[in-house]
């Protein structure tokens, strides 16, 4: 009994010595963590913050195509006006319903498809808005080839159902001449119908070929 007795202070003083040598070790634990924390902060701070990509916004026509999103461009006969040219991406309204169409840089006007034929709308009316952006090289902008509404695709209007139209083009193809002439021209794209261009005063759907203006 004696032995036990005399064995019991040696017992707790071991207690306590791994005690302390727990305690020891946990704040060592936790001074390495709160200082490999505070490197990875330092690093973090240091590392530089990417500016936000720039994307357009429709503003209203003026007689400049500086900034505006290129979105093909018309047949080299130019259609019934003649007059070939740039496409960029514009948006007027027409019976309620604000839709995105193309924007002809040399007839100065923005052409939409609706019902069953393209419209036209000069640059000097109050109600023809073009899609810039400041900085097309500070713009993540791309376009992308979709069956369906991609992650970031650009909103140009809505219908009267306020179902939205996406900023689309499509690959047109004709003959020219001697040659099949390839193109990109302008469009939307609705859910509910699909996508539709115009071309040669006509309400064009696009086949297969097109793709969905995004920004990031």
């Amino acid at each position: 009994m004696s032995q036990f007795a005399n064995f019991l202070p040696s017992f707790a003083d071991w207690v306590d010595g791994q005690l302390e040598t727990l305690q020891g070790n946990q704040q060592n634990i936790t001074q390495a963590v709160e200082l490999e924390i505070k490197s990875i902060k330092e690093r973090f701070d240091k590392v530089e913050t990417p500016k936000k990509k720039q994307c357009p916004a429709f503003v209203y026509a003026t007689t400049s195509t500086d900034g505006l999103v290129p979105g093909g461009s018309e047949f080299s006969t130019g259609g019934k006006g003649g007059i070939s040219g740039n496409l960029y991406i514009c948006r007027t309204q027409h019976e309620g319903n604000l839709i995105p169409g193309k924007y002809h840089a040399g007839r100065k006007s923005c052409h939409i498809s609706w019902g069953d034929k393209e419209r036209s709308l000069g640059s000097d009316s109050n109600y023809v808005q073009v899609l810039r952006v400041n900085n097309l090289h500070n713009s993540h902008l791309q376009w992308v080839t979709s069956p369906s509404v991609p992650l970031y695709a650009v909103e140009g209007g809505k219908t009267t159902e306020n179902e939205p139209l996406y900023v689309i083009r499509c690959l047109s193809k004709e003959q020219i001449r001697d040659e099949i002439e390839v193109v990109w021209i302008p469009g939307w794209f609705r859910r509910s119908e699909g996508a539709y261009t115009g071309y040669d005063l006509k309400k064009v759907k696009c086949q297969k070929n097109w793709q969905f203006l995004t920004c990031i």
